[in-house]
C-alpha cells in the first residue's frame, strides 16, 4: 500500500501578470502549490494522479475562463476571442480552452490523457488575454486597469464599459474568488485518483 500525503497551499491572492500585449496568470498546481508525495515508487499511481490533476485543471480552466468572459469589456469581440487557457506539461505548453468574441468558450480538454502527460514532472495552468490595437496599445491591460465599470457611465465616468456586466479586473477578480475553491479541487482530485486505484 502506497502512503499518500497532501499538503495544501496557505490560501494567498494571486495578481495577473502585465505583458507587452496582453494579461495573463499561472498557477502551479502541481510543483510547490499542491504537494503530492508518494512514498512508494509506484510510477502507475503517479500516472493515474497526473491525468486526474490535469483533468480537473483542465474543467478550472474553463470555470473560470466561463467567469472572466462576460466580465471583459466589449468592442469588437477580439479582447473576449484572444482568450486561452493553456497547461504547462514539460517544456510545451498545450491549449486546452479558447475564447470566442461571443463570449462563450471553446472546449479543448480532451486531448488530455497520459501520453500528453508522459513525462511531465509540474504542471502549470495558465489564462491569458492578448490585444493591441492599431497604435500597438496594450487593450488587454487597458481594460483591465484603466476603465470604470458599466455601471460607472450613469455618473459620468469616463472612460467606462460599453456592455452591462463588464468592466475593470476582468481576470483578476474571477481568479481570487475562485482560488479557494480551486486549491479543494486539486486535492480531491487527487484523493479520488489514489481511491480509484484502490490504493491508500
Amino acid at each position: 500500500m502506497a502512503n499518500l500525503t497532501f499538503t495544501a497551499p496557505k490560501t494567498k491572492r494571486y495578481t495577473p501578470v502585465y505583458l507587452d500585449s496582453g494579461i495573463s496568470f499561472n498557477l502551479r498546481s502541481i510543483d510547490k502549490d499542491i504537494n503530492v508525495i508518494v512514498k512508494k515508487n509506484l510510477p502507475r499511481l503517479a500516472d493515474i494522479i497526473k491525468v486526474h490533476v490535469a483533468k480537473t485543471v483542465g474543467e478550472i480552466v474553463l470555470d473560470l475562463m466561463s467567469k472572466v468572459q462576460p466580465r471583459i469589456p466589449v468592442d469588437t469581440g477580439e479582447l473576449r476571442e484572444s482568450g486561452r487557457g493553456r497547461l504547462l506539461l514539460g517544456p510545451k505548453w498545450v491549449n486546452i480552452a479558447k475564447g470566442t468574441n461571443e463570449g462563450t468558450i471553446i472546449d479543448l480538454t480532451g486531448k488530455i490523457n497520459a501520453g500528453l502527460l508522459k513525462g511531465s514532472t509540474r504542471m502549470v495552468f495558465n489564462v491569458g488575454y492578448t490585444r493591441t490595437n492599431e497604435r500597438g496599445e496594450n487593450v488587454a491591460l487597458m481594460m483591465h486597469e484603466d476603465i470604470y465599470h458599466y455601471d460607472a457611465r450613469a455618473l459620468g465616468f469616463s472612460p467606462a464599459a460599453k456592455t452591462v456586466g463588464t468592466g475593470p479586473k476582468y481576470l483578476e477578480t474571477p481568479l481570487n474568488e475562485a482560488l479557494p475553491g480551486i486549491q479543494k479541487a486539486l486535492i480531491k482530485s487527487v484523493e479520488r485518483a489514489a481511491a480509484k486505484s484502490d490504493l491508500r
